[in-house]
């Protein structure tokens, strides 16, 4: 008995509290990487990305982090790209490379499946003394202006829906019989897309479908474009 509770001593000393090594002061790191929104093939430029030095414990089989200091900071270009180039200080044993600054209406990946805020806004740097590769990827909802006159409906509403080369969206829908009215249509730039125009029948369970409106891919500026304007028919939908 006694042998049995020695050995459960030593067992909870050694693993109550782990610590990992620092590294040796002075190591020159490097980090480069992009910040890309790739469902709209555009870059996410003037972000704020800066590498956090760490101390790390593991305590009760818990791992805890105690920043020392940023020890390099950047800031993305117009094209998304950044490089970060650091020395160690000697009382680190964890980096990371975290970024802030995040433009409006962009909704950047969750890179690490973390649920907290560190988790998702921070990779970590596991090469130290060599060179490092880490990209973000976001998403940014781009909107299309657009001006439609509805006629003489006979199955109101008018349902509008986008479709692109890998899915359909919504894109909104038209009240009344007759109407005059702006929408901001939901779309992907630098992509071909198109409008789909429907109406439905509950009664015998059937919709009815206009011509579809195409559109070339859009590159314009602006997170609003403007699309024109459309008179829709519904009476004429097949």
């Amino acid at each position: 008995m006694k042998k049995y509770t020695l050995i459960t001593l030593c067992f909870s000393l050694l693993f109550s509290s782990c610590k990992k090594e620092d590294y040796q002061a002075n190591i020159n790191t490097v980090v480069t990487g992009r910040f890309y929104d790739s469902t709209n093939k555009v870059p996410i430029p003037n972000i704020s990305v800066k590498v956090g030095e760490y101390q790390s414990k593991t305590i009760n089989f818990v791992k805890e982090y105690s920043l020392n200091s940023f020890v390099g900071t950047a800031t993305t270009d117009a094209s998304g790209n950044y490089t970060i180039s650091f020395k160690t200080s000697g009382h680190g044993n964890y980096y990371f490379l975290q970024y802030a600054n995040v433009p409006p209406g962009v909704n950047m990946s969750n890179n690490t499946g973390g649920t907290n805020y560190f988790s998702q806004h921070s990779l970590p740097v596991n090469n130290i003394g060599g060179g490092n590769t880490c990209n973000f990827y976001g998403f940014k909802q781009y909107y299309m202006r657009v001006r439609m006159t509805v006629s003489n409906n006979p199955l109101p509403p008018l349902n509008i829906g986008v479709l692109d080369a890998l899915e359909e969206t919504g894109g909104g829908v038209i009240y009344g019989k007759d109407n005059d009215t702006i929408l901001n249509i939901p779309i992907k730039k630098n992509e071909n897309f198109s409008l789909i125009l429907n109406t439905y029948d509950p009664t015998i369970n059937k919709a009815y479908f206009g011509t579809p409106i195409l559109f070339s891919a859009i590159t314009a500026a602006g997170d609003t474009v403007q699309g024109g304007t459309y008179h829709i028919l519904p009476a004429t939908f097949k």
